[in-house]
C-alpha cells in the first residue's frame, strides 16, 4: 500500500507562529521585523493578529528583488551613529 502525505494550503489569513514559520523565521523574529517595518504588518480581528498570505508573499518577492529594507529618514540614521544631521 503506498502512503502519501497530504500537504495543506496555507491560510488566507494565519497566526504569528503559522506566518513566521511560512517566512522560515521565529515568531521573535518576525514580531521584532514587524515592530522595525521589515515584515508586513497584521490585520486586527476582534483581539487577534493576523497574516494575510498576499502580504506574506508579497514580501516574499520583494525579497526576492531585494527590496525589503524598511525605509528609515536621514535623522534616524544619523542619530545611530550618536551624530546630528549637518
Amino acid at each position: 500500500m503506498n502512503q502519501t502525505t497530504a500537504i495543506m494550503p496555507w491560510p488566507g489569513r494565519m497566526s504569528a507562529d503559522k506566518a513566521a514559520a511560512y517566512l522560515g523565521i521565529s515568531k521573535s523574529q518576525l514580531l521584532k521585523g514587524v515592530k522595525a517595518g521589515t515584515y508586513p504588518a497584521p490585520v486586527t480581528d476582534g483581539r487577534r493578529k493576523l497574516w494575510h498570505l498576499e502580504s506574506l508573499n508579497e514580501w516574499l518577492d520583494r525579497e526576492r528583488q531585494g527590496m525589503t529594507r524598511p525605509k528609515r529618514k536621514w535623522s534616524d540614521a544619523f542619530a545611530d551613529l550618536g551624530q546630528t544631521r549637518p
